[in-house]
């Protein structure tokens, strides 16, 4: 697993009134925590330092350091925020493991490889795998849930995906 690599663990979503807050959406397991792991980054590799002002709903209010005005905050509306995985704690269990660490994994149905998950993505109702599969531009996705994902094995680097489902998918 590469520590090296940026995990996305947020989005700013909007401004907040008329001082340059910004609304912040986390996809970390405890939403303060997008605080506590550094300095977080922008796609492009800008540093951006947040300060928490409050919560609402399941936001953060923040202010970007060096921004206090609506305008100058109204283009980070849409940016994503990452973070280094080293800093991250370490896992202290063998099956437990972070959302991004399914990155790159190979996707295998009746152990043979099928593609490769390109992305995590949040949605409203839980996460969908995005797998890339091999040579081809197409891509498809798999809700990340025990009845699609049979077994998930980081030591051998792939996932094995319920062999239904992707028939359904291929027969499409």
């Amino acid at each position: 697993m590469d520590e090296n690599r940026k995990v996305y663990v947020g989005r700013i979503v909007g401004t907040h009134g008329v001082r340059g807050a910004v609304k912040v959406k986390t996809y970390t397991e405890k939403p303060l925590s997008i605080l506590e792991y550094g300095a977080l980054q922008t796609a492009e590799g800008h540093v951006l330092s947040l300060h928490l002002l409050h919560t609402k709903n399941d936001l953060l209010i923040a202010r970007i350091e060096g921004i206090d005005t609506v305008e100058a905050a109204a283009p980070f509306k849409d940016t994503d925020l990452f973070i280094d995985r080293s800093s991250l704690p370490q896992m202290s269990a063998d099956d437990e493991y972070y959302l991004s660490d399914l990155e790159g994994l190979d996707v295998r149905v009746n152990n043979k490889v099928v593609g490769s998950v390109e992305k995590v993505l949040p949605m409203g109702n839980g996460y969908l795998l995005q797998v890339r599969t091999g040579g081809r531009k197409k891509s498809w996705d798999i809700p990340f849930r025990k009845e699609f994902v049979s077994e998930i094995n980081l030591a051998e680097n792939y996932l094995s995906v319920d062999p239904d489902y992707y028939q359904s998918l291929t027969s499409l």
